[in-house]
C-alpha cells in the first residue's frame, strides 16, 4: 500500500468555513498488477467489467469489433434496400415487399445483421462500390 497526502484547500466550503485538510493521509492501495502493461490493466478491467454486467443483468456486452460489425450489417441491409425499393417503385409502381427483403433476400445473400456472412470489410466495400458503380 502506498500513501499519499492529501491537499490543502484553503477555499471556503459550503457553509462559509475554511476547510482544514492539513495532514490528513489518504491510503491507496497498490495495484495488484502493478507489473503488467496499461494495456493489460485495460483488457483486464474491461473483462471485470463484462463478467459484472452479465453476473447483475444477464447481458452480454459486445466487444468494438461486433458493435461495428452490427452497424454495417443494419446499415447495408437499410441502404440496398432503400435503393430497390426506389427502382422497384419507380419501374413498376409498386412498393416493396420489406419483410421479404429483410428476412430472406438479405439474409440468403449477407447473413443476419448481427452474423454477417462475411467480413465486415468486405461487406462495407461492397456497399460503397454499389454506391460508385452500376451493378
Amino acid at each position: 500500500m502506498t500513501t499519499a497526502k492529501a491537499r490543502t484547500n484553503m477555499a471556503r466550503n459550503g457553509n462559509g468555513t475554511a476547510a482544514k485538510a492539513a495532514n490528513i493521509k489518504a491510503t491507496i492501495p497498490a495495484s495488484p498488477t502493478a507489473k503488467a502493461t496499461v494495456e493489460d490493466q485495460a483488457i483486464a478491467l474491461l473483462k471485470e467489467l463484462r463478467n459484472a454486467v452479465f453476473k447483475e443483468f444477464g447481458v452480454k456486452l459486445q466487444v468494438r469489433n461486433q458493435r461495428i460489425a452490427t452497424k454495417v450489417g443494419h446499415a447495408s441491409r437499410e441502404k440496398i434496400g432503400l435503393d430497390i425499393a426506389a427502382q422497384v417503385k419507380k419501374k413498376n409502381g409498386k412498393k416493396l415487399d420489406w419483410n421479404r427483403w429483410n428476412n430472406k433476400v438479405f439474409i440468403r445473400i449477407f447473413g443476419a445483421p448481427d452474423a454477417l456472412k462475411h467480413p465486415t470489410e468486405v461487406v462495407a466495400l461492397a456497399l460503397e462500390r454499389r454506391s460508385s458503380r452500376r451493378y
